[in-house]
């Protein structure tokens, strides 16, 4: 648990559902948590490494634009979402990201916007693994892409317990326990 009380997933939905996305959707490998989801739809898939197939899965029947996050970045908020998915419109792209390695954002606030249909045409024409596996590469490479800059922010996304601990203190520091 975070200080907040809530499960990572938990705390991530929320903020997304808060954002100004019209469709909030879980994309997991895990039949038991998504069990245990119940603010919004969870799509379940096989645990191959076809990441990008499954958000075509999931996207198919909403045909909007796509916001993705990643279930290690509880440090998000609405406003850095709603800040992504602004830029996005604004620049008119196919692809947005507030992130990249010479990024000074740190880690922990990941957001890309993409569009349904680039989306779409990577799905059908992608045949690497790494592109199948990590869902956005092939339409970072093969659309119209822009950039959101972002302040420095204390922050990281939790890969392992250390992080964890780090994103707790930092929730802590910023809003107290049971926010």
């Amino acid at each position: 648990m975070l200080p907040n009380g809530k499960r990572i997933i938990d705390t991530i939905i929320d903020v997304a559902l808060d954002s100004a996305a019209e469709n909030v959707v879980v994309v997991t490998p895990d039949t038991e948590l998504a069990s245990t989801i119940t603010q919004c739809p969870a799509y379940i898939w096989g645990g191959k490494r076809d990441v990008l197939g499954e958000f075509w899965f999931a996207a198919r029947d909403f045909e909007d634009d796509i916001i993705r996050l990643t279930a290690d970045c509880p440090l998000l908020s609405p406003e850095i979402i709603d800040g992504v998915l602004s830029e996005y419109m604004w620049q008119e792209v196919d692809y947005m990201c507030n992130t990249h390695d010479d990024s000074p954002v740190c880690d922990g606030y990941d957001v890309e916007v993409f569009s349904f249909k680039s989306l779409k045409l990577a799905n059908l024409k992608a045949t690497k693994e790494y592109d199948r596996e990590h869902v956005t590469p092939y339409v970072r490479r093969h659309f119209k892409t822009g950039f959101c800059e972002m302040p420095d922010m204390e922050g990281c996304s939790v890969n392992t317990y250390d992080d964890y601990i780090e994103v707790c203190k930092i929730m802590e520091n910023k809003h107290g326990s049971n926010t």
